[in-house]
């Protein structure tokens, strides 16, 4: 969509090389050159990839992260599980953007619902990260399942 929307730069993160595959796919689908310099496609663990950027000084209007509830990455034997490692990576990404830029996160962890979730990102906004919450266009498309959505998701405007 950012690509789409005429995005100066697309960047897309994940360990595992098939789901970049996917994207690439849905870029061509969508007659979007995927091999355009604009466009990066990174196969590493994210967590990898925001130190990197931050250490490159990269800094972004647009950070959608929508990380899984549990991951395994047996090289580096690293287990990420989003209700212990979620502050850290907002705060990576919180780090990556441009002053009022916006980190769109989404997941889909099924023990925590929109309300537990909304009051953890809030203390966020509290600590002065982010200085602005959105909650969750996902029910936006889904009002069928607003009360019982697994998926919650937040516009998150940083400070």
């Amino acid at each position: 969509q950012a690509a789409l929307g005429g995005a100066s730069q697309v960047v897309s993160v994940d360990l595992f090389p098939k789901y970049l595959e996917w994207g690439k796919e849905n870029f061509q689908t969508n007659d979007i050159n995927p091999d355009s310099e604009a466009y990066e496609f990174r196969a590493m663990d994210s967590l990898a990839y925001l130190d990197w950027a931050k250490k490159k000084g990269l800094k972004f209007d647009l950070i959608i992260c929508d990380p899984p509830s549990f991951s395994r990455h047996k090289k580096l034997k690293k287990v990420f599980k989003v209700e212990k490692d979620y502050e850290s990576l907002l705060e990576s990404c919180g780090q990556l953007l441009y002053p009022e830029g916006y980190l769109l996160f989404s997941n889909n962890f099924e023990k925590w619902d929109l309300k537990k979730w909304q009051k953890k990102l809030e203390l966020q906004v509290k600590n002065g990260v982010y200085n602005q919450l959105i909650t969750s266009p996902s029910q936006w498309d889904y009002e069928w399942q607003a009360e019982m959505s697994n998926l919650k998701a937040f516009f998150i405007e940083k400070a």
